[in-house]
């Protein structure tokens, strides 16, 4: 079962790894992320696919 909270850890801590954002970065990244996440649900997709669509949509560690 996918468990969004722990994937979102883990997409936070690879972003984390990349030295280059810092904490207050990580914390505004993770609201976004959590709401996209929220909305995407709303409109029919499961958590997994909305982690994927939202994660990608705020983009990769080099674009951030």
């Amino acid at each position: 079962m996918f468990d969004v909270d722990k994937s979102t850890t883990d997409w936070l801590g690879h972003l984390k790894q990349s030295g280059a954002l810092e904490d207050p970065d990580l914390e505004e990244l993770e609201s976004h992320l959590k709401d996209e996440i929220e909305q995407l649900v709303e409109k029919g997709l499961s958590e997994k696919e909305a982690f994927w669509v939202a994660a990608s949509r705020l983009g990769n560690r080099e674009e951030l």
